[in-house]
């Protein structure tokens, strides 16, 4: 992400292509720059303070730092210590870098979209096998590794709590929140110049706060992980998790005014099912998911061969937390109750069926 700024020389760090990443090389700058008797200096080094600060959960009692910028350009996996990083990281902060008992890392790196738990975790693995090769480091001084990923626009509240279980995420309304503490004391034309700039991206009314498709990877990627027996389908609105004939949907409805989420209790099977077997079905399933709702069947396509039974709104804002919860839930439920019925395994089944339906959209949009 490039912006049109024009910036003049400045003592800290310049550089005409300026992007978030430099940004971030320039405010981390100035732990090192001398600020004697200078107000704006002093209130740009205690903002880069207050951000380490925030991210190692302590105070800073240190003035030996070490600052690297990677511009992903230069980089060689089989170079030095500093070569190898550029492949790892953008920024690199090295804190109390002549202590090695003292001594901490802060790796910064952009955040992707749809990178989830796995992959920081793969990145923490990478980093410290680095750090143990060129520092020395022991194998019981994780603890001393951070890994920020950045970003300076909203980040889908979902991805978030997700990355945030396994590390540390820092975003627009951090990055503003700290620019706000300090901004009457700063007097320089690059921090203006980028506080303004992350100020606009934030007013912009289009931008996304949620993405359905981001808590659908999500989900994905748990069901797959934990429930190997299941196929898991993804489309633009739904997840649907199946391995007997009764399975759920996550369904996801744009209406004229709101949004909604919705967990879906359905009956798979290729063979015409009378009315009076759903409702007994129906009632049935009751007994066991007291908080669902009946659908009326009778309203929907009479030859689906997908039969929504049950039906429960999700609260808007629950956390990503408290939906897994309910994954978990009712996949449990839904088994004892497959068991109960003596259900077959119908999953190749539904792969079949699933194939020709998307191909017969295919053929329906097409003509």
């Amino acid at each position: 992400m490039n912006s049109n700024l024009k910036l003049i020389k400045n003592d800290a760090f310049y550089n005409a292509d300026f992007d978030d990443r430099i940004f971030l090389y320039w405010m981390l700058k100035w732990l090192n720059i001398d600020i004697t008797n200078n107000n704006s200096r002093t209130a740009l080094k205690n903002m880069a303070k207050k951000f380490v600060e925030e991210i190692l959960g302590e105070k800073l009692d240190t003035e030996d730092f070490e600052i690297y910028f990677s511009d992903f350009r230069n980089n060689d996996e089989k170079g030095s210590f500093t070569q190898r990083i550029s492949i790892e990281s953008s920024v690199l902060l090295i804190i109390n870098r002549k202590d090695k008992k003292e001594r901490k890392y802060i790796y910064f790196r952009d955040f992707c979209e749809y990178e989830y738990s796995t992959v920081f975790l793969e990145d923490r693995q990478k980093i410290f096998r680095l750090l143990r090769k060129y520092e020395n480091l022991e194998d019981n001084e994780m603890d001393k590794i951070k890994i920020v990923y950045f970003k300076s626009k909203k980040i889908d509240r979902y991805e978030k709590e997700e990355a945030e279980e396994v590390t540390i995420v820092y975003d627009i309304d951090k990055f503003l929140k700290l620019f706000e503490t300090f901004e009457k004391d700063i007097d320089d034309s690059i921090f203006d110049s980028y506080h303004n700039y992350v100020k606009s991206k934030n007013d912009i009314k289009s931008m996304k706060h949620f993405s359905v498709y981001g808590l659908y990877c999500i989900l994905e990627r748990y069901l797959n992980e934990k429930n190997e027996n299941y196929d898991v389908y993804e489309s633009f609105n739904s997840l649907r998790w199946i391995k007997d004939k009764f399975f759920v949907e996550m369904f996801y409805e744009r209406l004229k005014d709101s949004k909604r989420f919705m967990f879906i209790l359905k009956w798979f099977s290729l063979d015409k099912i009378q009315d009076k077997d759903i409702k007994l079905i129906q009632n049935d399933l009751k007994n066991i998911f007291n908080e669902f709702e009946i659908i009326d069947f009778t309203k929907m396509e009479n030859d689906s061969k997908e039969i929504p039974l049950m039906s429960l709104e999700i609260d808007k804002n629950s956390s990503l937390k408290e939906i897994k919860n309910l994954v978990d839930e009712i996949t449990k439920k839904l088994e004892i109750f497959n068991q109960l019925k003596r259900s077959q395994d119908m999953r190749n089944d539904y792969a079949e069926y699933n194939e020709s339906d998307k191909l017969k959209n295919i053929i329906r949009l097409r003509y």
